[in-house]
């Protein structure tokens, strides 16, 4: 039963990571405009950008990784995201920024896709230990 709350508290915090990177950009566009001279108008194209690459990749990435196991596909993608954070964060110069961005889209809709279906196995699987005991 434990097991199964770890995994269940894990697959919220991923999803909460998700969500928090696609929108926490948005609040220090303003400390980056100051960093690097872009205009507000032009940094807005981060946040534009990683929604697009999110929706067009997230069903491409899913359908390719469906072959390999579940576990592998999402620490290789959990690794990609933390890489494309890392760069986000100490990019030094906006084009930079926006690959990194890229980058941290195309994996993040896998990366809850993937989560949501591991997460309804271990609750099937966890009910129906529960029903048969």
């Amino acid at each position: 039963m434990l097991k199964y709350r770890i995994q269940s508290i894990l697959f919220v915090l991923v999803a909460f990571m998700l969500g928090c990177n696609e929108y926490m950009i948005v609040g220090v566009l303003k400390d980056i405009h100051s960093d690097m001279g872009t205009p507000l108008a032009t940094l807005g194209i981060l946040v534009t950008l990683f929604a697009l690459v999110y929706s067009i990749c997230t069903p491409f990435i899913s359908l390719l990784s469906a072959r390999f196991k579940r576990h592998n596909v999402l620490f290789a993608l959990l690794v990609i995201f933390l890489v494309a954070n890392t760069w986000t964060a100490i990019a030094p110069n906006f084009i930079s920024l926006l690959l990194s961005r890229v980058l941290a889209g195309a994996t993040a809709g896998s990366i809850i896709s993937i989560t949501v279906v591991m997460a309804s196995f271990q609750v099937s699987l966890h009910h129906q230990k529960k029903r048969l005991h």
